[in-house]
């Protein structure tokens, strides 16, 4: 009976740590997917979404002019599109 319980529990939990690995696996393809972009792209993605700066503040600390920051994260973002979804990642 005690076998029951314990099989019942590991059958469970085995969604959950297929989700947790599903989800470490993911975050590893994002970052390895950041870290290939061009330095001026991955600075401002890593400011923005790493660090949680805000806009004119990424463009004082780069001192590159607000559109430039703007334009490079949206450049930035469609790169990562693009790549997160030729790995399948994006949907």
């Amino acid at each position: 009976l005690g076998d029951t319980k314990v099989a019942d529990s590991l059958a469970a939990s085995l969604p959950a740590a297929s989700r947790a690995y599903e989800l470490s696996r993911e975050r590893e393809q994002i970052k390895e997917a950041i870290f290939a972009l061009d330095p001026d792209y991955r600075s401002v993605i890593f400011l923005r979404y790493i660090e949680g700066v805000k806009l004119e503040d990424i463009a004082y600390i780069l001192a590159i002019p607000l559109g430039t920051v703007k334009s490079r994260i949206n450049r930035a973002r469609l790169l990562l599109q693009r790549r997160l979804k030729d790995i399948e990642l994006t949907g």
